[in-house]
C-alpha cells in the first residue's frame, strides 16, 4: 500500500467518523413563512406580513406579532425532545405605537421554568435572545411565548424561534477510528516485517 492511499484512506475514516449531522432547527415554521399550522396562536396574536406599526420582519417575509389594537396573547408549539444539550434562539422586536418596556414571558413546559424578557429597545428594533439548556430524559413539552403587558394594544413580534441539538460525539464512531488506526498501523507492521 503507498503512503498515498493510507493517508488519503485515514483522511477519509476521519472525516466520517467526526461528520455528524447538522444542528437541524427543531421547530416547525421557525420564521413564519409557511402558516403550515406548526404555531398556535390565542388571544389577539398572529402572523403579519411585510412591515407593521413600523416593524419588518426580521428575516423572510413575515413574523408573529402579540397584540393587535388590544393587549395579550400567545403563540405556542408543542414538541418532542429526547436527551441531550440544546439552545433556544428567537428576535423579539417591537411594534410602533407598543409601550417602550413590553415583556414577553417565555415558558417551555419541564423544560423551562417561565423567564420574562423585558423589550426596552425603540419600534423596529429586533434583539436576539438565547438560553441553552440540558434535559436528562426524552420529554414533551410546549414552547410558549406569551405578552404579559395589559396596558399595551400593539404588543411585540416575534421572529425566528430555533431549537438546535448540540451533537457529541458517540462513542461507536471513536471506537472505528480507533480500530481503522490499529489496522493501518498492523498493515505497516507486517509490510517493514
Amino acid at each position: 500500500m503507498t503512503n498515498f492511499v493510507k493517508l488519503t484512506s485515514l483522511a477519509a475514516l476521519l472525516a466520517l467518523a467526526f461528520a455528524g449531522p447538522a444542528n437541524a432547527n427543531l421547530v416547525g415554521d421557525g420564521g413564519f413563512e409557511l402558516d403550515d399550522g406548526s404555531w398556535s396562536f390565542a388571544g389577539p396574536s398572529g402572523i403579519t406580513t411585510g412591515v407593521a406599526f413600523g416593524l419588518g420582519p426580521n428575516s423572510g417575509n413575515n413574523y408573529g406579532f402579540f397584540g393587535s389594537n388590544s393587549p395579550g396573547g400567545s403563540i405556542s408549539q408543542s414538541l418532542s425532545l429526547l436527551a441531550g444539550d440544546y439552545t433556544l434562539a428567537f428576535y423579539l422586536g417591537q411594534r410602533g405605537g407598543g409601550s417602550a418596556n413590553t415583556t414577553v414571558t417565555l415558558s417551555f413546559g419541564p423544560v423551562i421554568a417561565p423567564l420574562d424578557y423585558l423589550i426596552t429597545t425603540p419600534s423596529g428594533v429586533w434583539t436576539q435572545y438565547s438560553y441553552d439548556f440540558s434535559l436528562a430524559s426524552d420529554t414533551t413539552a410546549t414552547l410558549s411565548f406569551s405578552e404579559v403587558n395589559a396596558s399595551i394594544s400593539r404588543g411585540p413580534g416575534l421572529d425566528d424561534v430555533s431549537l438546535t441539538m448540540h451533537q457529541v460525539p458517540t462513542p461507536a464512531p471513536l471506537a472505528l477510528i480507533g480500530l481503522g488506526l490499529a489496522g493501518f498501523g498492523l498493515a505497516n507492521r507486517r509490510r517493514r516485517v
